[in-house]
């Protein structure tokens, strides 16, 4: 049963604006989770970011640089591990559906990213950003950018909305 259907909506403020850090990003994350599915009361960051590394969704430097800026591959890589090992959010199969994601032109600027940029970006929780190269318009996934919490709020809105 949903709880809350969504994060606060930002208003603007000065906060909604500024850069997140990881373990906001998983805060909120978490809280939205415990809200809507789990129902479990808040706990501390660091046993949270333990748990998170522990299940899979978090890795070793998520959990002991927590204080460091997220950028979009990270945002991708958390949510997409959050959807499969705590949503059950099926993964994308169809390869028809998947190779959507081939039309970000810095997809596998990353390889170890590419899979979970491509499922944010064919569900729709992260967006693309279009650009112009050698005279052309393209699309990038942007993958480097810092986040802003504003931004977190809506990924985390569109993976809950998938879910339910």
């Amino acid at each position: 049963m949903i709880v809350e259907t969504n994060l606060k909506k930002s208003d603007n403020s000065d906060l909604d604006k500024a850069p997140i850090s990881v373990k906001d990003f998983v805060e909120l994350l978490w809280e939205h989770f415990s809200a809507n599915i789990k129902a479990q009361a808040k706990t501390d960051i660091d046993t949270l970011l333990h748990y998170g590394h522990l299940r899979g969704w978090l890795e070793d430097w998520d959990e002991h640089d927590s204080s460091r800026l997220m950028d979009k591959k990270a945002a991708a890589r958390i949510l997409h591990q959050f959807m499969k090992l705590e949503l059950g959010i099926a993964e994308i199969a169809d390869k028809e559906t998947y190779s959507k994601a081939e039309e970000l032109r810095d997809l596998y600027l990353c390889r170890a990213c590419a899979n979970h940029i491509a499922h944010v970006y064919v569900y729709g929780i992260i967006e693309a950003e279009p650009i112009e190269a050698n005279g052309e318009e393209a699309i990038i996934f942007n993958g480097s950018r810092t986040i802003t919490r504003a931004e977190a709020k809506n990924y985390i809105n569109k993976v809950f909305a998938l879910k339910s």
